[in-house]
């Protein structure tokens, strides 16, 4: 080839910081259909590290599967007396209703639930309209390097360290963020439906849109606060503590993380770490 070396093949972003001998690795990651976010630079760098860390628990593919809640046990949380259209008021309200209608979620499903967990009850139907299949999952990155660590016997954390702790982030959610949260969610299905989500698997070849994360700090403040600047700023502090322990450590999180201007790469840069992509 003239003019110098062949261009470098399109991989995934993943950023390396490091201080003293100690390393950390973080990849942030969307949607998959096969395995060619693996290459042999995350590989390595996943196979070298001792623990891996990603942000809700992952289950242990040895492990028994869990148990089915009993019927003794009542409702799951978020169930609520009030009416939850009165909750939203008629312009929000017609648009969830729109969308229930589409996905094939009847009104009584959602009718007394609270606002947070009518994202859940609603994306219900939609996931069930629009499947995410059992091949696309098995690719993801959460789930394949979760399971990698378990086979060799990694170290396994997340930043919610149980099941009932990241749901208690929702139940806890002060109800204006839960409603900018289904406002988002509104938005997305918007997106899919004017066929803005076509870039869904480029951050693979190292390409990422930052359309989403700026329109929710500019529409969605409080969801924006909480779900990106507060978790960044947490994570660039536990980032500092591994390399303050010593040793080699692998970061598995949303693509979100690490863009735009208060991602957790710029929290990182704020406390005097130096990340940088490979």
């Amino acid at each position: 080839m003239r003019g110098g070396a062949f261009a470098a093949t399109p991989h995934p972003v993943l950023w390396r910081i490091e201080q003293g001998g100690a390393v950390v690795h973080v990849l942030g990651f969307a949607d998959a259909n096969d395995r060619s976010w693996l290459t042999p630079t995350i590989e390595r760098a996943f196979q070298d590290s001792s623990e891996a860390w990603f942000e809700v628990p992952q289950r242990d593919p040895s492990a028994p599967p869990p148990q089915a809640a009993s019927p003794s046990a009542g409702p799951p949380p978020g169930f609520a007396a009030e009416n939850l259209f009165d909750t939203l008021g008629p312009a929000l309200s017609a648009r969830v209703l729109a969308a229930a209608k589409k996905y094939g979620v009847s009104r009584e499903s959602l009718e007394h639930v609270r606002t947070w967990r009518a994202y859940f009850v609603l994306n219900s139907g939609y996931l069930a309209k629009n499947p995410i299949g059992a091949a696309d999952l098995e690719n993801f990155p959460d789930i394949v390097l979760s399971q990698m660590a378990y086979k060799s016997g990694k170290a396994v954390h997340s930043e919610f360290a149980t099941g009932a702790e990241a749901m208690a982030h929702f139940v806890n959610m002060p109800e204006a963020e839960a409603r900018e949260r289904l406002e988002f969610l509104l938005a997305f299905y918007d997106d899919e439906d004017a066929g803005r989500l076509s870039d869904r698997f480029d951050w693979i070849s190292g390409h990422s849109n930052t359309s989403a994360i700026d329109r929710m700090r500019t529409r969605w403040p409080a969801l924006y606060q909480d779900e990106q600047v507060s978790r960044n700023v947490g994570w660039a502090r536990r980032i500092q503590g591994f390399l303050d322990k010593g040793g080699t450590y692998f970061v598995v999180i949303g693509l979100q993380h690490t863009l735009g201007p208060d991602s957790m790469i710029v929290q990182l840069r704020k406390i005097g770490l130096d990340p940088r992509a490979t």
